[in-house]
């Protein structure tokens, strides 16, 4: 990774390390996975790979870091700013959203409560996806948005992983 980027500071010291020293550039990282038992696993330009110790992005199985239990109760605690009870609203649907706009998707056990989620326990998985600016990327759509003055009523949608744009100061959702 390049620069000491701010979501990296809600994973473990020796995940953390492991990612500071991989040669990938943080603009084409879009996904962290963390699983237990499995290997740590990085979507990076479209293309998912293993990361190994040394942070190096394999494409076998073979070398990875391997991802405790541990690992990801920490990175959980960190996210949250050792608040689980403060992101229980999050929690229950399933993420909770970091500074800079970072999500960190969240699987366990759901605990259900007359037919809704009331929370997750035994978390074993987390999928951080990057938040990325794309400017510049609005600026077709800008005419179809404006008319008599004012922004239009609109909704703008986009396949996954291809986001939304950021139109004049807000976001288009």
């Amino acid at each position: 990774m390049d620069g000491s980027e701010l979501f990296l500071k809600i994973f473990p010291r020796d995940i953390r390390e492991i990612l500071k020293a991989s040669p990938a550039e943080a603009a084409g990282l879009q996904e962290l996975r963390l699983r237990a038992g499995a290997p740590l696993m990085a979507v990076y330009r479209n293309r998912e790979y293993f990361v190994g110790r040394e942070g190096e992005l394999l494409s076998e199985r073979e070398g990875a870091f391997s991802v405790t239990p541990g690992h990801v109760r920490e990175t959980v605690d960190l996210a949250a700013n050792h608040s689980l009870y403060a992101y229980e609203d999050e929690i229950r649907q399933g993420f909770l959203t970091i500074q800079g706009g970072h999500r960190v998707g969240i699987a366990g056990r759901c605990v259900a409560e007359n037919g809704s989620v009331r929370t997750q326990k035994f978390i074993s998985f987390i999928n951080v996806r990057l938040a990325h600016e794309i400017r510049g990327c609005a600026v077709p759509l800008l005419p179809y948005l404006y008319g008599n003055g004012a922004l239009k009523h609109t909704l703008l949608i986009s396949r996954p992983a291809a986001g939304r744009p950021r139109c004049c100061g807000i976001w288009c959702v």
